[in-house]
């Protein structure tokens, strides 16, 4: 997934999602990540602890409601729909 010719980097990113009672549900709260590209990163964790959620929002799928990713130059949190669609397709790949 890192194969993407710069480092990641994260600061003060929060992604939730809505609830029925109009509260919202805090899925990430990051206040600061980075990883070396050419690193192996582990993430673990039970299910239901935002796992999926963070692998989206690195790869653009989710938009955080506030924050920083930042691969390489590139700020992807802040490009449009398309431009982050064009990116994440020549950049990242996932395998589950």
């Amino acid at each position: 997934m890192f194969n993407h010719g710069g480092n990641l980097k994260i600061k003060d990113v929060k992604l939730s999602y809505p609830l029925p009672d109009r509260k919202r549900l805090t899925v990430l709260n990051i206040d600061e990540f980075a990883v070396n590209s050419g690193s192996a990163v582990c993430i673990m964790g039970p299910s239901g602890s935002g796992k999926t959620s963070f692998l989206y929002a690195l790869a653009g799928i989710e938009e955080p409601q506030e924050g920083m990713i930042q691969w390489g130059d590139v700020r992807i949190n802040v490009l449009h729909r398309g431009d982050r669609d064009r990116w994440r397709q020549k950049n990242i790949g996932f395998v589950f």
